[in-house]
C-alpha cells in the first residue's frame, strides 16, 4: 500500500487523517487508564518486582534469583521475557522514582496494541481499501478487552500475540524466513505462544514445500538459539528450562483458573474441590482428558487448513478457531487466553457478518470475564451464563468453520475494490 496514492482518491485522505487521529487518541485514552486504573494487584506486583529484579541481579540471573512473590511463584516467562523486564527496570532508572511507575509498567503492552493497530489497517488496506483497514484497526483498538488487557490490567498477551499476527501475514506473503523469525519471538515472549507452532509448522510445509519451510524454519531456531544462547553460556539453562516449562505447566490443578469454558460450570457447580487430576470412570484424569479434546480440535483445524490451502482468508478462521479451542477445552486456563483471538480474527471479521457478531459477542464476554474474576461475581450465575455463551460461540465458530471451507455464501459487511 502506498500512501502517495491517496492524490488519486480524495475520500482516502480523510481515511488516512481518522486513522492517524485514531492513533492518536487510543493512545491518550490508555495512557490515562494506565495511571488511573491499579488492575490485578498480583499481576502488577510481579511486573515490578521482576522488572526491578532483573536490573538488580542482570538479565541472565533472573531465574535463580527473581523474588518469590508471596510463596506462589518465581520468575518463569521464556527468555524473551526476561529482556523485556530488565527493559522495563532500566527505563525506571530515567524516572525520578525508586519503583517502576504504573504507567510504565503498563506501556509495552500500550504501544504494542497501537502497533496492531497499525499492522490491521496496512494489511487490511492493501489494494487501496484504506476503509477496510481503518474499520478494521479501529474495532481492535476500541475493543474493550483489549484496552483492559493492556491499559488496566498492564499484561503482554499483546506482544506476543502481535509477533504470531505478523508470523500469519507473512507466511500468506510467502517471507518464509521471517515468518518463523516474528514465530520465535512471540514464544519466546510467552510461552502460549506455542499453540500457534503446529499450525504454522503445518501451513509452511503444505504451502511452502520442503525448500521454503526448512527456511522458515531455519529463522523460527536462529531466534531460539539468539535469545537462549546466553543463559546456557551463563550456566543457567537448566533452571530457565525448569522455571519456564516444568513450573508453568504445573502452576494449578483447578478445572479452570477463572476462564469461562466448558469447565467453568463444573467448577461452579462443585464450589472448586473437583482437581483435574481426578480420574474419569477410574481410567483417565481430567487433564488428559481435556488435552485429548483439544488435540481431537487442533486435527480438525490442521484437517480444514489442508483442504483449503489455497484460501488465505481461511488461514484467519482456522487461527481463530485454535485459540478458541485452546481457551475452551484445556483445564488449568486462565481469563485471558482468549486474547490473540481478538486479534487474528479481525481479518476476516468484515467478511462475513456471521463471523463479525461472532467476534463481537466474544469480546464481550472477554471483557465480562476479565471485569469479574477479582469480583464476588465471579462465583455467581452471571460468570455461569457467560460461560455457557462461550460454549455456543464456540460451537457457532465450529460450524462457521465448515461452512467456509465448504464454499458456503459469505455475506460482506464491507467490499474490497475490484
Amino acid at each position: 500500500m502506498k500512501i502517495s496514492n491517496i492524490k488519486k482518491y480524495p475520500k482516502d485522505k480523510l481515511i488516512i487523517i481518522g486513522f492517524i487521529l485514531l492513533l492518536v487518541v487510543s493512545f491518550v485514552v490508555r495512557l490515562f487508564i494506565s495511571d488511573n486504573y491499579y488492575g490485578y494487584i498480583f499481576d502488577i506486583y510481579c511486573n515490578e518486582t521482576w522488572s526491578l529484579d532483573a536490573l538488580k541481579h542482570g538479565v541472565l540471573n533472573i531465574y535463580e534469583k527473581s523474588s518469590n512473590i508471596v510463596g506462589v511463584t518465581t520468575f518463569n516467562y521464556p527468555p524473551g521475557g526476561a529482556y523485556l523486564y530488565w527493559l522495563l527496570g532500566a527505563a525506571s532508572k530515567l524516572t525520578p522514582f525508586e519503583f517502576v511507575p504504573l504507567w510504565l509498567v503498563k506501556l509495552p503492552a500500550i504501544l504494542f496494541d497501537i502497533a496492531a493497530g497499525a499492522v490491521i489497517f496496512l494489511y487490511l488496506g492493501r489494494k487501496k481499501n484504506y476503509w477496510l483497514g481503518f474499520v478494521g484497526s479501529a474495532i481492535f483498538l476500541l475493543n474493550p478487552g483489549v484496552i483492559i488487557n493492556s491499559s488496566a490490567w498492564g499484561q503482554t498477551d499483546i506482544i506476543y500475540s502481535f509477533f504470531v499476527f505478523l508470523a500469519f501475514i507473512f507466511t500468506i506473503d510467502k517471507r518464509w524466513f521471517l515468518a518463523g523469525a516474528v514465530l520465535a519471538l512471540g514464544c519466546m515472549i510467552k510461552l502460549q505462544g506455542i499453540i500457534f507452532i503446529p499450525l504454522l509448522f503445518f501451513i509452511w510445509i503444505i504451502k511452502g514445500r520442503a525448500r521454503r519451510a526448512a527456511l522458515a524454519i531455519a529463522g523460527f531456531l536462529l531466534v531460539i538459539i539468539l535469545l537462549t544462547a546466553p543463559f546456557v553460556i551463563a550456566g543457567q539453562g537448566g533452571i530457565m528450562i525448569e522455571k519456564v516449562f516444568q513450573n508453568s505447566f504445573n502452576y494449578t490443578d483447578r478445572l479452570s483458573a477463572n476462564a469461562y469454558n466448558i469447565w467453568w460450570p463444573g467448577l461452579l457447580l462443585t464450589k472448586d474441590t473437583i482437581r483435574d487430576s481426578q480420574l474419569i470412570l477410574g481410567l483417565v484424569s481430567i487433564k488428559i482428558f481435556a488435552l485429548s479434546l483439544f488435540s481431537i480440535a487442533y486435527l480438525g483445524a490442521l484437517w480444514v487448513e489442508r483442504k483449503v490451502k489455497k484460501n488465505n482468508t481461511l488461514v484467519w478462521v482456522v487461527a481463530s478457531f485454535v485459540t478458541f479451542s485452546f481457551f475452551m477445552l484445556p483445564t488449568e486456563i486462565h481469563e485471558r487466553y482468549l486474547y490473540p483471538f481478538l486479534l487474528l480474527m479481525v481479518p476476516v471479521i468484515l467478511l462475513d457478518k456471521r463471523l463479525l457478531y461472532i467476534y463481537l459477542a466474544a469480546s464481550a464476554t472477554y471483557s465480562i470475564n476479565l471485569l469479574f474474576i477479582s469480583t464476588i461475581i465471579n462465583s455467581s450465575p452471571v460468570s455461569l451464563v457467560v460461560a455457557l455463551l462461550n460454549i455456543a460461540l464456540y460451537i457457532f465458530l465450529t460450524v462457521m468453520m465448515v461452512i467456509c471451507y465448504r464454499g458456503g455464501k459469505l455475506y460482506p459487511l464491507i467490499k474490497s475494490p475490484s
